[in-house]
């Protein structure tokens, strides 16, 4: 078992504070349980787990679990609380086939502007199935440097469910990892998702994608890349730009990562990143990116994975910033 309490800074989060209790052979079995919380300058997430990955020594794994999470938006807050119960069947250690149930409730609260946004739904319910399928051959799961992960998931969740959202989302995705001289390791990711609508509604804000960022691509601020609206937040202030993000959307990362003091976990990193998301009445083109360039350095500290990266977006537009330093604890992909 383990009791961990922290406290951390990053530019994604402002501050944050965590605390989790888990437990790795509960009862002796090998499953794991865990309680955790964290309260952020931009989430605040309380969870409650469940795994087992090999259900009554069989090749079924299974897990549940609970969360009540608040998510900052630039332009809005996102809260939702709900669980989750899903079943996977591991074919090899490599292959992994599951099916998940998710119910939960959704609400948003638009700040600013009193233009009502179609949709802008303040709150919702969510029930859902999702098929998911991976394929795992990395030689590390935490800080791999050789093999590849790929998954792809199809999520359907529609009114004969108790869902008053109706949509299929689809979601595919593929790392790679190739080692190369000096114990440089050269790494890829390129994520694509998709949502529709069942009924023909505009999918709400809460369930589109969300693309810019230290997670997706740098060189741009969070959440900053897709489609806009021009809103005003009263009736005689001037428009400004409203992220609407996107149901369709592409991202692509390409680092190399370059050992600087191995044996203190030192790493640089050099990166190629592109992505976009697309709007409802935007038509999917994959050469219309937003690109950036950058470098960075990273660290494996005793508190986790450090990331200090600055990224440059190629041919900023006119209220973009030319250069975007982010730092935050976690692994890139």
């Amino acid at each position: 078992g383990q009791f961990q309490v922290g406290a951390g800074f990053s530019s994604a989060e402002s501050f944050m504070l965590t605390a989790n209790i888990a437990k790795e052979n509960f009862l002796g079995r090998g499953q794991r349980i865990a309680l955790n919380a964290m309260i952020g300058g931009v989430r605040q997430i309380f969870s409650l787990s469940f795994h087992d990955p090999y259900f009554f020594d069989t090749p079924w794994d299974f897990s549940i679990n609970v969360y009540n999470q608040a998510v900052e938006y630039p332009d809005y807050s996102r809260r939702q609380a709900g669980g989750s119960v899903s079943w996977g069947y591991r074919f090899t250690d490599e292959l992994l086939i599951s099916l998940a149930y998710t119910l939960e409730h959704i609400e948003v609260d638009i700040r600013g502007t009193s233009i009502p946004l179609n949709i802008a739904r303040p709150k919702g319910l969510t029930s859902s199935l999702r098929a998911s399928a991976s394929y795992d051959t990395r030689n590390n799961r935490l800080f791999p440097s050789s093999g590849t992960y790929t998954n792809f998931s199809v999520e359907y969740a529609d009114d004969w469910m108790g869902s008053e959202n109706r949509f299929v989302r689809l979601l595919g995705g593929n790392r790679l990892y190739v080692p190369l001289f000096w114990n440089i390791v050269f790494k890829t990711n390129t994520t694509l998702g998709y949502v529709t609508s069942l009924d023909g509604s505009p999918i709400p804000l809460y369930e589109r994608f969300q693309v810019g960022g230290i997670f997706t691509v740098r060189g741009f601020e969070r959440n900053s890349i897709g489609e806009e609206l021009y809103v005003a937040d009263h009736p005689d202030s001037n428009l400004r730009p409203f992220d609407l993000g996107g149901v369709k959307k592409l991202v692509f990362n390409a680092e190399l990562e370059i050992p600087v003091f191995k044996e203190a976990g030192i790493l640089g990193v050099a990166f190629f990143d592109a992505g976009n998301a697309w709007g409802d009445n935007e038509d999917f083109n994959p050469i219309d990116l937003r690109t950036s360039v950058g470098f960075g350095f990273r660290w494996h500290s005793p508190v986790g994975p450090l990331r200090f990266e600055w990224g440059f977006p190629l041919k900023p537009q006119p209220d973009e910033d030319s250069v975007v330093f982010e730092f935050t604890i976690g692994n890139s992909f």
